[in-house]
């Protein structure tokens, strides 16, 4: 699949239904997804993965602030409605010169490219937040330090073929009532365009590598849950 279609084909895919990618799938496309841009290297995060009866454990967590029975099965339930739950954990570099706020964000653009390159092979993914991702009982369960934030789930599978997807127009990336300046601020006055070699780009394989191999990541297992910290080599 091409960048430009995968972009805009993606959607936040509401129902999902096995299969889910293998945990050695996962980690083949978490290493292309954590070349996006992050200031410094620091590869800010890890993920635990949560499948099978462990999705019901999990789901006991989300429950556990619930007042009533109604809350306490929709939030059970919330776990159950992809095969796969990959959980997030932002694990900021303390006084470190890149702030956290950097972090965080590069953490996104990790995110963001994981997402397409799930859809590129085939699985469709949706990332959930919502009231676990403060829940004390959920934070103890997933093992989090004090200094780690919880930012969500990837719920990811397969999209379900009886749903049909919407495609969307590109949007103009200005809030309403902005206007768009072509030469950049008001009032300046717009450069004249670089030259470039042709020579000078980077030309992508086939294989969409350009030659270079991907990084790995490595896995470490504790129980159901599988957390996992990508480090590029």
């Amino acid at each position: 699949m091409e960048l430009e279609a995968a972009i805009r084909t993606r959607r936040s895919e509401h129902r999902l239904i096995e299969p889910a990618p293998s945990d050695e799938e996962f980690v083949d496309l978490l290493g292309w997804a954590a070349t996006a841009p992050d200031h410094g290297h620091l590869r800010p995060w890890r993920w635990i993965l949560v499948r099978g009866d462990s999705r019901t454990t999990l789901g006991v967590s989300f429950a556990s602030g619930a007042t009533d029975a109604e809350t306490v099965r929709r939030e059970m339930r919330k776990p159950l409605r992809a095969p796969l739950l990959a959980t997030l954990v932002f694990v900021p570099r303390r006084n470190h010169r890149v702030p956290d706020w950097e972090q965080l964000a590069a953490s996104s653009a990790m995110v963001n490219s994981l997402m397409l390159l799930l859809h590129d092979r085939g699985f469709g993914s949706i990332w959930r937040t919502g009231s676990p991702v403060d829940s004390a009982e959920t934070r103890t369960l997933l093992g989090l330090a004090p200094h780690e934030g919880l930012i969500g789930w990837l719920y990811i599978g397969s999209p379900d073929p009886t749903r049909r997807s919407v495609l969307r127009a590109p949007g103009t990336g200005q809030p309403p009532g902005l206007p768009v300046h072509a030469g950049g601020l008001p009032g300046a006055a717009r450069p004249a365009p670089a030259h470039r070699s042709p020579a000078g780009r980077h030309a992508l394989t086939a294989g969409g590598t350009g030659g270079r191999s991907a990084p790995s990541a490595r896995t470490c297992l504790r129980g159901h849950l599988v957390p996992m910290r990508c480090r590029a080599q």
